[in-house]
């Protein structure tokens, strides 16, 4: 291959492709956000049991390897603790809204269990599962690795591929001592494929932190988190994954893994934000020039604009575009080729001499002519900017009144949804309030029953006890009346066993006659002997009778 026909093929290389043709094989670092759910599927690929397996070569599937979590139980330890936080967070936030916010109160229970963590737009979960790998050419076997280090398989390209085990180890315990640098302890899961086309890593990274009690979560909440960490927020200079890029370039530039030719890849980032810049200056400096030739604010329309001007003036002052000297046409042109949208942004940074410029600007010489044709055509790539650019305008036009028009849209349907919830919840409070009330007036009713049957039971207590008195002041008087019969029997002399027996019949007629005469609440019973109606000849004749007929003592016979 002569040297033009190499330096031509230089020109088609990507960044990444001059990089290994020089020996150096650039990292890459990539994280993806994940639900917990998506653990188990993770694991079910990493074990082969899920997923494409088109690529995998399960011939070398056995030197995979498992450097910390237990595929095992990883994915249900996730579920748990995610399940768990899940039940606390509503708890805690129950019991801080229940006596502070009654109505959110409602709403947060009616709600349920709310996902731990703080939602972000494009982001799946808070968990991430990472990748870190190189190319393959980086560990290919060179003539004098020992044939036992050796490792041949057949690549995706059908070739055969021979790696240096030793080369994969080193890899191996560099990469992994960088994650655990890093990552720690956010780390849950970490393997090693060798049974794809490059040696690679995937790791699972989870952490969380335990928020302080408030009014709205009693107990605190814990929150599922991995956005807190530089590589994956940031650091409010620098996305996230340029610090990454940043940090795993440095680690393999060490001089302790300078034999693995490891080193940063390209910095597209930063080239397309300095692009941006230079667009910014430009337009800035039409604006203040206050020239504007019906482009709208076009960026790209106005930067263009600007070109045709210098390239007019650069022609002015030479006396034509075919004597503008070759530095300043050629920087003209792949200035002119870039902002209309044919170079590679960034790519006229990187041929800094004229001879890279020229090799650059020969690939467009069959197509668009000499430096000095490009630049005299510089209206015809103007008028195609412009197109684009209105192009690209009306369609972001139409694509912000769609966006708009959704939003519309969504906002209404939320409005009415707002609106039936609101509803809802007024039906339900008033439906409650009606069975409250529903429910007090039976208790009520309850009450008042109870307190009438007691009423009714004191009243009956009250005539029992009455009762009772009455029966037991007559009782007194009977045996009263008894007392003073028996004394007056005595005191004739003729209280003997045959009286005592006719009194006490006496005695229960009488006692009987009492509690007859009780019955009747407007006849009282007094049993003295003038009330009796007995006299004192009613006596003597008693107590004659009673002589007469009792059987005379041994004595009074004699």
């Amino acid at each position: 291959m002569s040297d033009f026909d190499y330096k031509e093929r230089l020109k088609t290389l990507t960044h990444a492709e001059k990089l290994r043709a020089d020996g150096k094989y650039p990292a890459v670092l990539r994280f993806a956000s994940m639900h917990p759910s998506d653990v188990s599927k993770m694991i079910a690929h990493a074990e082969r049991q899920a997923g494409e397996e088109e690529h995998v070569d399960k011939a070398r599937s056995h030197l995979n390897r498992k450097l910390r979590g237990n595929p095992k139980t990883i994915a249900e330890e996730v579920m748990s603790f995610y399940r768990a936080a899940r039940k606390k967070n509503l708890a805690s936030n129950l019991a801080g809204l229940k006596k502070s916010r009654p109505k959110d109160y409602r709403t947060a229970k009616l709600a349920g269990e709310q996902e731990p963590w703080s939602a972000q737009k494009k982001s799946r979960g808070p968990l991430r599962e990472g990748i870190l790998t190189v190319h393959r050419d980086a560990f290919r076997a060179d003539e004098d690795c020992p044939s036992e280090r050796r490792l041949e398989f057949i690549d995706d390209a059908g070739e055969v591929m021979i790696w240096d085990m030793r080369k994969a180890d080193k890899f191996i315990a560099a990469g992994r001592e960088f994650l655990e640098k890093n990552f720690g302890d956010m780390m849950q899961y970490m393997r090693v494929d060798l049974d794809e086309q490059s040696v690679h890593f995937h790791f699972l990274l989870l952490d969380y932190v335990d928020e302080k009690p408030s009014v709205r979560f009693a107990d605190g909440r814990t929150l599922l988190r991995t956005s807190h960490h530089t590589f994956i927020g940031g650091d409010g200079k620098a996305k996230g994954y340029e610090l990454a890029q940043d940090a795993v370039g440095e680690w393999f530039e060490q001089e302790r893994f300078a034999e693995l030719n490891i080193v940063r890849g390209e910095r597209r980032a930063a080239k397309r934000r300095e692009y941006a810049k230079e667009l910014d200056e430009v337009f800035k400096e039409v604006s203040e020039d206050g020239r504007d030739d019906g482009i709208s604010g076009s960026k790209i329309g106005l930067a263009m604009r600007e070109l045709k001007r210098r390239i007019a003036a650069a022609a002015d002052e030479k006396g034509g575009i075919n004597r503008i000297r070759l530095d300043p046409a050629q920087l003209l042109a792949l200035e002119l080729l870039e902002h209309a949208g044919l170079l590679e942004p960034g790519k006229r940074h990187e041929a800094t001499t004229r001879r890279a410029r020229a090799v650059l600007l020969k690939t467009f010489e069959e197509q668009h002519g000499t430096v000095h044709d490009i630049l005299q055509n510089a209206e015809k790539y103007v008028e195609s900017a412009v197109g684009k650019a209105r192009a690209a305008s009306e369609q972001e036009r139409a694509t912000r009144d769609k966006i708009r028009s959704e939003k519309e849209n969504f906002n209404a349907a939320l409005s009415k949804k707002k609106e039936r919830t609101r509803e809802f919840f007024m039906r339900a409070e008033k439906e409650h309030a009606e069975k409250l009330a529903g429910e007090r007036q039976a208790v009520k009713k309850e009450r008042d029953d109870l307190d009438n049957e007691r009423e009714e039971f004191e009243a009956e207590r009250a005539e029992f006890r009455r009762a009772k008195a009455r029966i037991d002041k007559r009782e007194r008087d009977m045996n009263d009346l008894w007392k003073a019969i028996r004394r007056f029997a005595t005191k004739c002399g003729f209280f003997d066993e045959a009286t005592k027996q006719e009194a006490e019949t006496l005695r229960g007629i009488a006692t009987g006659l009492g509690l007859m005469f009780e019955a009747f609440e407007d006849m009282p019973f007094d049993p003295s002997i003038d009330q009796l109606g007995y006299s004192l000849e009613d006596s003597r004749k008693a107590t004659k009778r009673v002589r007469v007929n009792a059987p005379r003592s041994p004595v009074r016979q004699r």
